[in-house]
């Protein structure tokens, strides 16, 4: 049987709200300059293909702030993530925001877009992966 002790558990949550608060002050000191925004995906029923199809609307996003960076091909061999080595280059981002992020939602900057394809949530700030893609 396992036993909680409930000043490790509390020692725990402090340790994980230190880190955000770190973070959040990382993050602010190198946000970018532009304002990067959340485009959530919604699915459309497509008669003519009888499908569902995941959509995107240019017009319809939240903004945030966060931090950029480039992972070169090289680096990319070393991610445990499945499949992500064949991609010729990712960016990682770095946000406090509280947005709700999803695997497939889209991100801009002021002159790309990305699809989010990773999101790790554990240490008290977003950890998002992700992929430039072409959006027309």
């Amino acid at each position: 049987m396992l036993y909680r002790n409930p000043q490790m558990m509390t020692h725990n949550n402090s340790i994980r709200t230190r880190l955000a608060s770190l973070a959040s002050r990382v993050i602010s000191y190198f946000k970018n300059e532009e304002t990067l925004k959340l485009y959530k995906g919604t699915y459309a029923y497509l008669e003519d293909l009888s499908d569902y199809q995941l959509t995107y609307d240019k017009d319809k996003f939240q903004e945030f702030t966060g931090v950029f960076f480039s992972i070169e091909s090289d680096e990319l061999t070393n991610l445990y993530d499945s499949n992500l080595y064949d991609i010729k280059s990712l960016h990682k981002l770095y946000t406090t925001s509280n947005l709700d992020f999803e695997l497939k939602d889209r991100i801009s900057d002021s002159n790309m877009f990305y699809e989010i394809v990773s999101i790790d949530s554990s240490i008290g700030y977003l950890t998002i992966l992700l992929k430039a893609i072409e959006w027309k």
